[in-house]
């Protein structure tokens, strides 16, 4: 792809990822859209956090759950299922178990909560929030 923009959309629909095209009001098509915002506020997320000290190893999380999404981007644009690069971005569920052991290992790091969780805390951790927030609404 040379351009981020191609105008094959501007009449309503528009491309996956192995050209069938369809309406952008398409539930993959929107599947897609969410994933991208939860992606940037992730990235929105790094970028902060590059300015703080000690924060490598949640960078690198940071990191890898947007390779992540961006495989299920890839998964999600992909109908013919018999192709090799619908089986390459197939996320597994040993990822799946890996995140949720970063989670539990988070929550095992901080006090019980008493109280809602005011959304700021810091700069970086209210586009987390937000991501957080989008994948709970998908």
């Amino acid at each position: 792809m040379s351009k981020i923009y191609t105008r094959t959309g501007d009449k309503g629909k528009t491309s996956l990822y192995d050209g069938q095209r369809v309406e952008k009001t398409n539930p993959r098509i929107k599947l897609l859209g969410k994933i991208d915002l939860v992606t940037s506020q992730l990235g929105l997320a790094y970028s902060l956090l590059s300015e703080k000290k000690d924060t490598d190893v949640l960078k690198t999380w940071i990191n890898w759950i947007q390779v992540l999404l961006q495989d299920l981007n890839s998964h999600t644009a992909t109908t013919d299922h018999n192709e090799r690069k619908y089986k390459k971005t197939r996320i597994n569920i040993d990822e799946l178990k890996t995140i949720e052991n970063l989670i539990d290992t988070m929550e095992i790091s901080k006090k019980p909560l008493k109280t809602f969780i005011l959304l700021s805390v810091s700069p970086s951790s209210c586009p987390i929030h937000g991501a957080s927030s989008q994948c709970n609404k998908s």
